[in-house]
């Protein structure tokens, strides 16, 4: 299943224009949404975000740690990282080996 972002409409609250819209004559009025563009274009389409009023700089650096770091980290090998974000790095007795990918995450 694909979950898609709210569109527009469906952030005004009203029916959302089809490509079969344009094909009957007549005047097409859009109305105006009544949505601040710049609050609109910063807090996003996420039904997450407007359902619960979240702010969006929070669940976005949630979203981009939970979903992106983790994929990247699949994608890498990367296997755990430590409690600062950096991979662990296997160690032999006393002595750290370093993980050739903690440079990447400095």
């Amino acid at each position: 299943m694909e979950l898609l972002p709210f569109s527009l409409a469906e952030l005004c609250g009203r029916e959302a224009l089809t490509p079969d819209s344009f094909m009957t004559p007549g005047p097409h009025v859009l109305h105006d949404p009544g949505l601040d563009l710049t609050e609109t274009l910063f807090t996003g389409f996420f039904p997450r975000i407007h359902d619960r009023g979240l702010e969006a700089p929070v669940w976005l650096d949630g979203y981009v740690r939970t979903y992106i770091e983790r994929d990247v980290h699949q994608v890498a090998g990367i296997g755990d990282m430590d409690p600062d974000g950096h991979p662990k790095s296997p160690t032999c007795g006393h002595l750290k080996i370093p993980h050739p990918a903690s440079l990447i995450f400095q």
